[in-house]
């Protein structure tokens, strides 16, 4: 646990010193990262996914078969096994490329790069980079995907999300439910062409498209209290959304739509493993929409604010040290104890 926390506390020396900076505040916090990109790049047997994504990739190269609706995930691990033949260097390339894909695109979305230091990285950077690498490196490229959404080219930012989609699934949800937020003039056809899409890709793929969404079924959650941590980060999320939003955005059909899926995957948490999974992609969605609103508005965030975001990132890393404390550490790539590659 003393690497995770040596690390962010030199993270967040970064964070304060990229407070008070005029100009350098995503140069800053890239050299403060480092040390967590250090942990990831060089990590043994470490994160709870780390070991079936060596198997997944040592497989690549034994087949270069592109596998069910997120083939570009298998054909990129396939070209860089064939590349250097190591399945650890290429785990390791695809944790150095979300990190370098966040910074970017956060800086030019919103360059103060407030909530990507405050609340991304603290909550998800490690579950991006040292468990759900397709997930992570499809969230990654969604961020990205904003910046053409900022700048008005619809076309390129759908492009992105559907390559995005091709990597993990639920970077195209998350698209989608970022498009519906922000796009003020959606037409009745957009509605049909994507209800059009849904039916032609559900008649091609509706074996994978089963084992997909409702693999997670037979996993039951955890306990009572799952989805709980993170339930109470999306509230406090959406409340500060709220304060730097207009003063009817309580009462817009845009705040009920976040509510409903901050609401509805913790329901479904109550269930199925899978809730865990859509309560993340929701709570990422948020700070999503608010890095985008402060961005696009140039939005000075007030101090109190600016405590509030802290609070939520503190309070999120907070609940995945306990997540790691509590896990099997007999696993076969627990977070605890942390082990480096050379080990």
């Amino acid at each position: 646990m003393e690497y995770y926390i040596i690390a962010f506390i030199f993270f967040y020396i970064s964070i304060f010193l990229a407070k008070w900076s005029c100009e350098y505040e995503s140069g800053i916090l890239f050299v403060g990262i480092l040390p967590l990109v250090f942990l990831v790049v060089f990590r043994g047997n470490v994160g709870t996914d780390t070991a079936a994504y060596l198997e997944i990739i040592r497989a690549t190269s034994d087949s270069i078969e592109l596998k069910g609706i997120e083939p570009l995930f298998y054909g990129l691990s396939a070209g860089l096994m064939a590349l250097l033949g190591n399945e650890r260097a290429v785990l390791a390339i695809f944790g150095v490329l979300i990190t370098l894909i966040l910074l970017f695109s956060s800086s030019k979305t919103e360059k103060t790069c407030v909530v990507l230091g405050t609340c991304i990285i603290p909550i998800f950077y490690q579950s991006m980079t040292m468990n759900g690498v397709r997930y992570g490196l499809s969230f990654s490229i969604i961020v990205f995907a904003t910046v053409f959404f900022l700048h008005g080219h619809r076309k390129s930012f759908f492009f992105i999300a559907l390559l995005a989609g091709l990597i993990h699934i639920s970077g195209l949800m998350l698209a989608l439910s970022f498009y519906v937020f922000f796009e003020k003039n959606i037409k009745p056809y957009v509605f049909i062409f994507v209800f059009l899409m849904i039916i032609l890709l559900s008649f091609f793929f509706i074996d994978i498209i089963f084992i997909k969404f409702f693999s997670y079924l037979d996993f039951k959650s955890p306990s009572i209290f799952s989805g709980f941590s993170t339930l109470v980060l999306s509230l406090l999320a959406i409340y500060l959304l709220g304060s730097i939003e207009s003063t009817d955005f309580y009462f817009s059909f845009r705040a009920l739509f976040i509510i409903f899926l901050v609401l509805s995957s913790f329901i479904l948490s109550k269930f199925s493993y899978a809730g865990l999974r859509f309560q993340s992609l929701a709570l990422f969605l948020i700070f999503l929409v608010m890095q985008y609103k402060i961005g696009s508005e140039n939005i000075t965030l007030k101090n109190k604010n600016y405590i509030v975001l802290l609070f939520i990132g503190l309070l999120g890393l907070g609940f995945n040290f306990n997540n790691y404390i509590n896990e099997d550490v007999n696993g076969e790539s627990p977070f605890l104890p942390y082990k480096f590659v050379w080990n």
